[in-house]
């Protein structure tokens, strides 16, 4: 190890503006990164992801732009990774050691991924579950850097502000319509939903409330949830929520409920734990990192092949989450009894929530995330002095 004394410095490259959630990841690790002490110089590129300019922190804003350091940290994910040219990989001309900061869901890596692999020299992953699947194509570095979960919770967006019902139990799922629907599977827990209380309980003593970004792309989609969430007498919020707003929504829900097939790591659930929201989800991939039997309550379920079907409202993804790839069915007659369980148990919500707050904030903050950054980065810039 190197002198602690010495200083850290990286280049970050990635889309900082994107209003997606892998970027948003990207601009809390960078902060965790400053926090740390680390000197960051950015490169931005366009990925032609959806866009917001009021996304990019001012502290990320206000970072020197360049690539003069010798350690880099690309931030986007690794179906974009294929876009960039040689240059934007590697500076011309300029030996570099260049770090992925990855998300993949399904157990199987794609083969059409591996070229990215071969341009990169280290992986760093967000869970357990996502190691696991790159450490089984490649014997470069695959570390875990969790995710870091945070929000600020404004007092004036209580349930009015969004339009939900005052007194209601509230479960609700989040999730971005341009991530994979048929991944994220909100109607699978419509159905649980249905099952977990009668028509005259539901949108008076039980409400469920589905968030859903970029609804608008997907037409067809967005008349079928909108149907389905009215026959529920449930609440649709198609808006684009600032951060506050969205840990608002998070704040005022009673339960928060994850029907996922897989997942890269789970921001929605963990930033719903980190407000003490107990939580009802999947218990495959990424999210069993955090999400356990003390903290949680967990659906079983049973790994299906992926069928072209699935992707009925959005065929694109058909080329990213193929045919007879394998992700989660959750159980979604166990979910609807965990959902009614918790319903009938205000005391059991509160334990559960205050053991979910524990785990996240012990383990997902700044400090920590940037602390075990630094001392990966510590013993890169040692290997790499003693080498030159």
């Amino acid at each position: 190890m190197s002198d602690p004394a010495e200083k850290i410095a990286v280049n970050a490259i990635g889309d900082f503006r994107s209003s997606t959630g892998l970027a948003e990841a990207a601009r809390r690790s960078i902060l965790s990164l400053l926090g740390a002490g680390v000197d960051v110089m950015v490169t931005e590129v366009d990925l032609q992801a959806p866009r917001s300019e009021n996304r990019i922190r001012p502290e990320i804003e206000a970072l020197p732009r360049g690539r003069e350091n010798t350690i880099e940290i690309h931030y986007e994910n690794t179906n974009e990774f294929s876009r960039l040219s040689d240059a934007q990989v590697r500076p011309p001309g300029k030996r570099t050691y260049a770090i992925a900061s990855w998300y993949w869901e399904l157990p199987e890596l794609p083969w059409d991924f591996m070229p990215s692999v071969e341009r990169i020299d280290e992986i760093w992953v967000a869970s357990e579950y996502v190691q696991q699947i790159f450490a089984r194509v490649t014997d470069k570095p695959v570390l875990v850097m969790p995710a870091v979960v945070e929000g600020t919770v404004r007092p004036e967006h209580g349930r009015a502000h969004f339009g939900i019902p005052t007194r209601s139990c509230v479960f609700l799922y989040n999730f971005d319509a341009s991530s994979s629907y048929a991944r994220k599977n909100p109607f699978g827990l419509c159905d649980a939903f249905e099952r977990a209380f009668t028509p005259a309980e539901r949108g008076r003593e039980a409400t469920l409330v589905v968030k859903c970004m970029r609804l608008d792309w997907l037409p067809e989609l967005e008349k079928a949830l909108r149907k389905r969430v009215a026959e529920l007498n449930g609440v649709l919020i198609t808006d684009d929520l600032t951060n506050e707003e969205m840990a608002s929504l998070l704040d005022v829900a009673d339960v928060y409920v994850s029907m996922h097939r897989a997942e890269g790591f789970g921001l929605g659930m963990a930033e719903a734990m980190r407000l003490g929201k107990p939580i009802v989800a999947t218990a495959y991939s990424s999210n069993t990192d955090f999400c356990t039997a003390d903290n949680s309550r967990q659906v079983g379920y049973e790994l299906v092949k992926i069928r072209d079907a699935d992707h009925a409202f959005h065929p694109d993804m058909t080329g990213l989450y193929r045919q007879g790839q394998l992700w989660a069915d959750p159980d979604l007659g166990q979910a609807a009894f965990w959902m009614r369980d918790l319903y009938e148990r205000p005391s059991e919500r509160a334990r559960l929530g205050a053991a979910a707050r524990h785990t996240i904030l012990g383990q997902f903050n700044r400090q920590v995330v940037g602390a075990t950054m630094l001392d990966r980065l510590t013993t890169l810039a040692a290997r790499i002095r003693a080498n030159a």
